[in-house]
């Protein structure tokens, strides 16, 4: 499921993850982050545009509670294939949709300063203040288009994501 380097990456970011008593995810897709807007007729030639941006995309480690019910920071390693003129495009849609909806991202080459720079952002996230949107709102909307925030945690976790994606393709692929 990993290859070498995310493994070696994942190790040292489980170690920081259990002095933080944070549970570390592999390769979420963005589409168990965030939603389709609910006011977005569901299915959709709208709602099937916005979903096709989120639903081929993955983040490579999440930091989320022990309960699963609020993700916390979004880790994304960035080999040499990050220079490409394609994965610049897809790092800054991932980053402008994360950033919308709150939930803070962290780019990472090696794992140099990386304890810190987790605690840094948590730190940050957590002494935000009120009138910015918390992550439990289902409110919380990806500007100027129709993602919104899934509410805390992947729906993947649930067992709702896959088995939700596979209805709903079958549906469409059979003229639903």
């Amino acid at each position: 499921l990993l290859t070498k380097n995310e493994k070696n990456f994942y190790e040292t970011i489980r170690l920081i993850a259990e002095k933080l008593n944070l549970n570390v995810l592999t390769k979420v897709r963005l589409a168990d982050i965030v939603n389709v807007n609910k006011n977005i007729q569901s299915e959709s030639d709208e709602w099937w545009d916005y979903f096709k941006q989120i639903s081929q995309k993955h983040v490579d480690f999440v930091l989320a509670d022990k309960g699963l019910s609020e993700i916390h920071l979004i880790i994304e390693v960035d080999d040499s294939s990050h220079k490409r003129a394609d994965r610049i495009k897809r790092d800054r849609f991932v980053d402008q949709v994360l950033g919308n909806v709150g939930i803070p991202i962290l780019h990472i080459e090696n794992v140099i300063g990386l304890e810190e720079k987790i605690n840094r952002l948590l730190k940050n996230k957590n002494n935000k203040g009120s009138g910015d949107v918390t992550y439990g709102q289902r409110k919380n909307y990806y500007k100027d288009s129709g993602l919104r925030h899934c509410g805390g945690r992947p729906r993947g976790i649930r067992g709702q994501g896959h088995a939700h994606h596979r209805r709903v393709h079958r549906g469409r692929r059979g003229g639903h």
